[in-house]
């Protein structure tokens, strides 16, 4: 349904001549990777909505969204297994965030954050078949990925210092859910 979308759309800007023939393609695959983007941030909200974690979602996306951006990871053959997946991710850290925080000490947290922003940097950027890096780009994604996750590392600190538990769990959680999703897409490499 999205790509019939799309389709429509580069159908209408060829015949009114906003986009050449030549630009088609991207066109369509900037179109299609908008209106996915909209459907996933569209079913975040709701989730956030729906079960009042509506904060911690938009926190989740601040500090997964950049990361995994730079860092790369696991890529889906179709879109919509992609929506659900990350969906269940995103509804699974929230909830877990407001139900089962106070059952676990900071310490394991912070634990966790080191171990997973290790990782993080020792197996970004992970490239794939749909966005593949050269030597150059992936020296430049790992500089970012590196100082991206330093910086969201310190922002979980002050959050947690300012005893807001909840949004660094889901940070943390964040930057784990990143870690696997780097080493499936590793494996996937094979």
């Amino acid at each position: 349904m999205i790509a019939q979308l799309a389709d429509m759309m580069v159908s209408s800007q060829l015949k009114n001549r906003r986009i050449s023939e030549a630009d088609k393609a991207i066109y369509r695959y900037g179109y299609i990777l908008m209106m996915e983007t909209m459907v996933n941030i569209l079913i975040s909200v709701l989730i956030g909505v729906l079960f009042h974690v509506l904060a911690e979602v938009i926190w989740f996306l601040m500090i997964f969204v950049p990361l995994r951006s730079y860092a790369g990871g696991y890529h889906m053959n179709r879109a919509w297994k992609c929506i659900i997946a990350t969906n269940v991710m995103i509804a699974g850290i929230t909830l877990t965030a407001v139900y089962i925080i106070h059952t676990v000490p900071v310490f394991p947290w912070l634990v966790a954050e080191a171990l997973s922003c290790a990782a993080i940097c020792v197996l970004a950027p992970v490239d794939t078949k749909a966005k593949p890096l050269d030597d150059g780009e992936k020296k430049v994604y790992r500089r970012k990925t590196w100082l991206i996750c330093a910086v969201e590392a310190l922002i979980h600190t002050v959050v947690l210092l300012l005893g807001m538990e909840r949004l660094t769990y889901v940070g943390i959680m964040a930057h784990a859910a990143l870690v696997v999703s780097l080493t499936l897409e590793k494996w996937n490499k094979g």
